[in-house]
């Protein structure tokens, strides 16, 4: 009888191995592109975790960029490898789209969104996801994933060491000005025989983080007809203030230098606030955000970009690439509230806010005030609504002669890089076959 029992649970056991390798054996496998940076493999893997104990019948293979992840994902889908989904920025999934591998969502957002839906995404979020111009107009090509809003961080041990308010207590009485930023920026700059070991303040090289300061002053990089107005008086009065901090008051970290905030060169600097919250995987330094100051002329401007979820036109998956993504920016979302991570969702963002004052040692829980602020009072950035196809070549041309020439390394006057760069802008236009609205 006992040998009957051991043989009936020897059999047992053996169904029951074998049940769950054809389970795995059947399981649908879906490739996923995601950025190698530390909290988007955490991001990336609790999703995975979360989708696939909801979704037995798929498994997700994540896999990571190396090096510029859009450099990475441009090479891989031309090279034909295999990839079903992948994660990307809004402009350079934009670039992607233009160049026809990204699977247009409207179908599937039609049958299975509700309005309900749909509205429960931030306004800006959704609207990034479509096309505006040429042969993909009006296709809708990713699924907004979280909003990365563009922060202010600062090294909380220093004002004190200083003889300073925190930011964030000037903040509360409405004393954290431009101006301010820049009385602490000089004073936290530290000079050591005529060299300087921390600057006061580092900016991000780039027209998304320089938006602030053009918009804070009233200014725009296009009208709502599309047309270049950065050379207005509101638009430089703003790109001079921050000029001036970098070339008068020298406070400024150089474009081109390795010193921030991570390893003590910086003692406040513009970053993602999901960069600020990531600080714990860089730096044992005390840091926190605060609000973007209030510009001369009683502005606060936040600023937000986005990462979206697109699926490859090629993919061989659709449905179950499909299946992935939806649960991303759906269900998902809550997965990415409990991490601390600015979610595209509106239903999600309580749970956001409520998660941030309590991270694990992993993550740093930052000033709930100032990220609320930072969140719910952000615009969107300035490529969003521009009516071309060459959005990366335009945003390019910003970057380069604007911002880093002009800008931060004083090569050119920035009234010429800013007239010379219009000038390229309209031919692109003409060019590529395309008019202002």
């Amino acid at each position: 009888m006992a040998q009957k029992r051991r043989r009936i649970m020897i059999m047992t056991a053996v169904c029951i191995v074998l049940s769950m390798s054809a389970t795995a054996l059947a399981a649908e496998t879906i490739k996923v592109l995601i950025s190698s940076a530390v909290l988007h493999v955490a991001r990336a893997e609790a999703l995975k975790a979360a989708f696939e104990e909801k979704y037995s019948e798929y498994q997700v293979d994540l896999i990571q960029s190396s090096g510029d992840h859009h450099t990475f994902l441009t090479v891989h889908l031309a090279a034909g490898l295999e990839l079903d989904a992948w994660m990307g920025w809004h402009t350079r999934n934009h670039e992607l789209v233009m160049k026809g591998v990204a699977l247009d969502l409207r179908p599937y957002i039609r049958r299975d969104f509700t309005a309900e839906d749909i509205q429960d995404f931030l306004p800006g979020m959704w609207a990034s996801t479509y096309v505006n111009c040429g042969e993909f107009a009006e296709e809708q090509y990713g699924l907004p994933f979280y909003m990365n809003v563009c922060g202010v961080a600062y090294r909380t041990d220093l004002p004190l060491a200083a003889g300073l308010a925190d930011p964030n207590e000037l903040d509360a009485k409405n004393q954290w000005t431009w101006e301010t930023l820049r009385d602490y920026s000089r004073k936290l700059t530290q000079v050591v025989d005529g060299v300087t070991s921390r600057y006061g303040f580092r900016m991000d090289v780039s027209a998304t983080y320089t938006a602030p300061w053009v918009f804070g002053m009233g200014g725009a990089f296009f009208d709502a007809d599309g047309r270049w107005v950065l050379g207005s008086e509101k638009s430089l009065q703003g790109l001079a203030f921050a000029h001036e901090m970098i070339h008068q008051d020298r406070i400024v970290a150089p474009s081109n230098s390795s010193l921030q905030i991570w390893n003590g060169g910086a003692a406040i600097q513009q970053m993602s606030v999901s960069g600020i919250m990531d600080a714990p995987q860089r730096t044992d330094l005390p840091i926190d955000m605060v609000r973007r100051p209030v510009s001369p002329i009683g502005l606060r401007v936040e600023i937000f970009a986005n990462d979206q979820w697109s699926i490859n036109r090629r993919s061989t998956r659709p449905e179950a690439a499909w299946t992935f993504i939806k649960f991303a920016a759906t269900e998902g979302a809550h997965v990415l509230a409990a991490l601390g991570t600015p979610p595209a969702r509106i239903s999600a963002l309580r749970r956001f806010f409520q998660s941030v004052e309590n991270r694990s040692d992993k993550f740093l829980a930052v000033n709930r005030n100032a990220l609320m602020g930072a969140v719910l009072n952000a615009r969107r950035a300035l490529f969003f609504d521009f009516p071309t196809h060459n959005v990366i070549e335009v945003e390019n041309l910003i970057n380069t002669e604007i911002v880093r020439r002009a800008l931060h390394a004083g090569e050119i006057p920035l009234s010429t890089a800013i007239d010379d760069v219009g000038r390229r802008i309209q031919h692109l236009l003409l060019s590529s076959g395309e008019r202002d609205r």
